[in-house]
């Protein structure tokens, strides 16, 4: 009887190993891009995004404050330089403005405790008195034979996150 204990110990053990040599394997970069169409002038749009304290109005990570995000901060006035700081159950988390060009967009960088850096970008453009504004953001998971599974959930959940921040905002702008 320990024999087969023993047997089945070791087989639930290859399973586990195979799963994480797979997982090792499986690539842990993400790239996606979320739009959204705004009746409004790339300025008003710009305006919105380009002042981290704006993003109270309408980004999803704000109503997050009531679950536990706590030691919101928020440095500068607008443009490189501006940031935003905060902690939570999880650990401490950043996002910082890298580029700023008014009418065309931004671009930001964030880090969560023990993730790497993930790059981002807002660009709008302008056709007929609509702008287009297109958040993407790229970057790789951390090391780990699970993070491999992990990578394509991880994208469409931030892409349903971008999109009702972007939807959100779209109502504030057109409202």
């Amino acid at each position: 009887m320990l024999k087969y204990f023993f047997r089945l110990i070791l087989l639930i053990a290859v399973i586990v190993g195979f799963i994480a040599l797979i997982g090792s394997l499986l690539p842990r970069n993400f790239n996606f891009t979320c739009e959204v169409d705004i009746k409004a002038t790339p300025a008003t749009v710009f305006e919105q995004i380009n002042q981290l304290k704006n993003w109270e109005a309408w980004s999803m990570w704000n109503e997050k404050r009531a679950y536990g995000l706590k030691d919101l901060s928020v440095v500068g006035e607008s443009g490189v330089g501006n940031a935003m700081s905060w902690t939570e159950p999880r650990g401490f988390g950043k996002l910082w403005i890298t580029k700023s060009e008014p009418e065309k967009g931004i671009e930001f960088s964030s880090r969560f405790e023990s993730w790497p850096e993930m790059n981002s970008s807002m660009t709008l453009t302008e056709k007929d008195g609509v702008t287009t504004i297109s958040w993407s953001s790229n970057g790789r998971l951390p090391n780990g034979p699970f993070y491999g599974f992990w990578a394509s959930n991880f994208s469409s959940h931030l892409q349903y996150q971008y999109l009702q921040s972007l939807n959100a905002l779209k109502k504030l702008i057109e409202e």
